[in-house]
């Protein structure tokens, strides 16, 4: 499956690309790094008519990434089993410290990212996340957890195996 776009896409300050992990990163454990999480889901809701309510401008809150206990704690109380058919691995767990700043609906497949450079290279943005779930925005009154985000190099192999795919490269 391909897809085409129907116009240009022109880069700007704001449309850029964004890199995925590459050499060394792929081996390193994120735990307590700062990342960025963006998103356009619900953010607030109407105090008389409980409508929720869309930003207007891309929010994004920094949220330290948890070591691998943390998220399998967290993953425990959310509910969400791992084992060989959903492996700890496929997870990255972030946040949790500020109820105000998690996943909300509508958030989910924005990217979480982290800067850093590979063997002396410029700085990079990467996607080691994408937001997934968020216990705490799915149940406000419990204490905040991390939200969950899909490892993205979990699923590398199979991301430049799809993108050679349907390139023909």
């Amino acid at each position: 499956m391909s897809f085409l776009l129907l116009t240009y896409l022109f880069f700007t300050d704001f449309i850029t690309p964004i890199c995925l992990e590459y050499g060394s990163l792929l081996s390193e454990d994120h735990a307590d790094i700062d990342a960025v999480m963006t998103g356009w889901g619900v953010y607030k809701f109407h105090p008389q008519t409980n409508r929720k309510l869309f930003p207007a401008v891309l929010q994004k809150a920094t949220l330290k990434i948890r070591d691998e206990n943390t998220c399998k704690q967290n993953l425990s109380k959310a509910g969400v089993r791992t084992g060989n058919s959903n492996p700890i691995e496929s997870f990255l767990c972030a946040g949790g410290e500020d109820p105000d700043h998690h996943i909300y609906l509508g958030d989910s497949g924005g990217s979480l990212v982290i800067l850093e450079s590979v063997e002396a290279d410029i700085p990079r943005y990467s996607t080691v996340g994408l937001a997934s779930l968020s216990a705490t925005a799915q149940n406000p009154r419990v204490t905040p957890i991390s939200d969950f985000y899909t490892h993205v190099s979990f699923y590398l192999e199979w991301i430049l195996d799809t993108i050679a795919e349907n390139s023909g490269m």
